[in-house]
């Protein structure tokens, strides 16, 4: 999704596979997780024992429970990023989980042990393909106690990335028509919620299967692009985001009137297309956004007024097959891992 993702996170941003490891480790010291040991297929990586996190002043350990799939696991696994940062390997996957509190170091106020919390991991800690997790407090935030760890190890990606688009990108305002291209994925699910959220009239572009589901988290309008040609909607947006890539930027720019603004997550539109239309033409840096806009998306979250549909789940050791159904297009809504209590 990200063009030009920032150093710390592509760190992150890594991806599981479906694999074959060791059990029985000493649980006192080792934890269950999936590593990277080199780049290419999802032979590269394994579901091994390693050593469990260190707790430190202000961090918290977490016992994990779901930890969210995003595209750009396999696209780092696969080398494509490499050009931005190549860090040492083995590694752990994963930037978002859901899960336990276990134990709090010191000077943490916030958590207790045994709150039900979801989050991201800390910039240089481990991934979240892992039994455990240690990062800072600020990272974290409480579970709803009817959402289930799946659903709440889906949101933090996904919410944070729409919001940046949405309002930090390109200062959507209400009274502007909105556009998503690839709205029934996480991200195109969540900005149809935040856009319906602040009065603004928003519309969806997926496939036949998943109109229902675009209408029901609050796409005012949706469109079939099985069925649907662009010329249908051609110029009549003041804003468009991108959320597929290269297959659709090109259409994504036919469909915003002259003058508005295209938001571009994968792939961004040709230079000289842009100012033929005098479209504002953006590309998204990073999925983070404000620490004001996350306070106001956890909110929601906590409120009962925005979450992430979860599509399907695979087991912690399949995370090479989840990965791959991301690859290619998955269901609708977030693929997630499931960490099975120890």
């Amino acid at each position: 999704m990200i063009v030009r993702p920032g150093r710390w996170m592509l760190a992150l941003l890594l991806g599981g596979a479906s694999l074959v490891g060791a059990a029985g480790a000493d649980t006192a010291t080792t934890m269950m997780a999936v590593r990277l040991h080199g780049y290419g297929d999802v032979g590269n990586l394994r579901y091994e024992p390693m050593p469990r996190p260190a707790i430190a002043a202000g961090k918290v350990r977490v016992l994990v429970r779901a930890a969210g799939v995003n595209p750009y696991d396999w696209k780092f696994r696969d080398g494509n990023l490499r050009r931005f940062l190549n860090p040492p390997l083995p590694l752990v996957p994963g930037i978002e989980f859901a899960g336990r509190v276990a134990e709090v170091g010191a000077g943490v106020t916030q958590w207790q042990v045994g709150d039900e919390v979801y989050g991201f991991v800390a910039e240089d800690g481990a991934g979240a393909y892992a039994e455990q997790v240690v990062v800072p407090e600020r990272n974290l935030a409480r579970k709803p106690q009817a959402m289930d760890f799946a659903a709440a190890a889906a949101i933090p990606v996904a919410t944070q990335t729409a919001w940046k688009a949405l309002f930090e990108t390109a200062d959507v305002k209400p009274g502007q028509r909105v556009l998503v291209q690839g709205a029934s994925g996480a991200v195109g699910l969540a900005a149809l919620q935040l856009a319906r959220l602040r009065g603004i009239e928003v519309a969806g572009v997926a496939s036949t299967a998943n109109q229902a589901l675009m209408k029901r988290v609050g796409a005012n309008v949706t469109y079939d692009y099985r069925k649907q040609k662009v010329v249908e909607v051609a110029g009549r947006y003041d804003v468009v985001l991108d959320g597929v890539g290269a297959a659709t930027v090109a259409d994504s720019l036919r469909m915003v009137r002259d003058g508005g603004t295209l938001v571009a997550m994968n792939a961004p539109p040709a230079a000289a297309d842009c100012a033929a239309r005098k479209v504002r033409c953006l590309v998204l840096q990073n999925f983070r956004a404000s620490p004001a806009a996350v306070a106001e998306i956890n909110r929601l979250v906590a409120d009962g007024k925005l979450g992430i549909p979860v599509g399907t789940s695979f087991p912690l050791a399949q995370a090479g097959a989840a990965q791959e159904r991301s690859r290619a297009g998955g269901p609708g809504g977030k693929i997630v891992l499931v960490v099975a209590a120890r």
